[in-house]
């Protein structure tokens, strides 16, 4: 375990050391600010009520940045990992000494966790304070609730695409391929499965009812066969996607930041949110831990040639 934190620290001080994990870090907090800027201009320029609480104005705006940033930071701590080494030639000389092909890869994978851990903490632990002085927004506590298990929503998200990039990079020997490879993977769950769900969606219940000519928008959401068809195709859409990390992740979003009525609404129920989402949870974590394991299994089995 000792030469598993010698790794570990290594990865984490080079990392904490570097403009480009900063960079990410501070992309994630500008986000931040903008998002919420954004949001608060749409609500008032839509004549929304000036009293709205902070969070429900601007979290599903800050989630959806998240859903974009965690992934980004995940595959960028990932893609490297073994490919990078590879490239420079240094596994060979590490693997030399006497460290196991499972204390790199351990020392490698806690550094990993470590440094997602500390993005995504410090992103929030800034961001949401100075955006809520900067838009004079009073926070609750549930607020500051809301917004840590947006956090941890967003860790698991991150850490789901740090698996894949960590078993992309075990696969490559270049770190280009490996850093192609794992956007192509978020791209594929970010783009590409969405478009696939929703063929399938309309392949299997065909075209939606026939709307009265001249009905606005609110007589098509209240129409009752409308409403059917729409809760059919988002179950099919859904399902389709069960297995991406995205798709996960913006459910449980959409369940911690809730639509209310008014300027009400009940304090969050985590316990709630964990047993009425627990698929969300529990596919999120399968997807940072069969990768993981793949990758383990795969790194620790193989030789690096001479």
């Amino acid at each position: 375990m000792n030469k598993v934190w010698v790794i570990a620290r290594k990865e984490i001080k080079e990392n904490l050391t570097s403009l480009r994990y900063w960079a990410l870090v501070g992309l994630v907090l500008v986000l931040y600010i903008v998002t919420s800027y954004q949001r608060e201009f749409a609500i008032r320029f839509a004549g929304g009520p000036a009293g709205e609480r902070f969070f429900f104005g601007v979290g599903n705006a800050v989630a959806q940045s998240l859903g974009l940033m965690a992934p980004i930071l995940g595959i960028a701590l990932g893609f490297g990992a073994i490919a990078g080494e590879r490239e420079k030639g240094t596994i060979r000389m590490v693997l030399a000494r006497p460290i196991f092909r499972d204390t790199l890869i351990n020392g490698k994978v806690l550094a990993g966790v470590i440094l997602l851990a500390v993005a995504v903490l410090t992103s929030t632990a800034i961001g949401i304070p100075v955006t809520a002085v900067l838009q004079r927004a009073n926070l609750t506590a549930d607020d500051y609730l809301r917004f840590a298990m947006l956090g941890v929503a967003a860790f698991l998200l991150a850490l789901a695409y740090y698996a894949f990039a960590l078993l992309i990079s075990v696969l490559t020997n270049r770190s280009g391929y490996s850093l192609v490879a794992s956007v192509g993977v978020w791209f594929f769950f970010a783009f590409i499965l969405p478009m696939i769900a929703a063929f399938v969606a309309s392949a299997v219940l065909g075209p939606p009812p026939a709307i009265p000519q001249g009905a606005n928008a609110t007589a098509i959401r209240q129409n009752p066969q409308f409403q059917a068809y729409l809760r059919q195709y988002n179950q099919i859409s859904s399902t389709v996607q069960l297995i991406s990390p995205n798709s996960r992740y913006s459910s449980l979003t959409s369940a911690i930041f809730q639509a209310v009525r008014g300027r009400q609404s009940n304090p969050l129920d985590v316990g709630a949110l964990f047993a009425q989402h627990w698929i969300d949870f529990a596919v999120l974590i399968s997807l940072f831990v069969i990768p993981l394991v793949l990758a383990y299994i795969l790194f620790t089995r193989t030789h690096e040639a001479k």
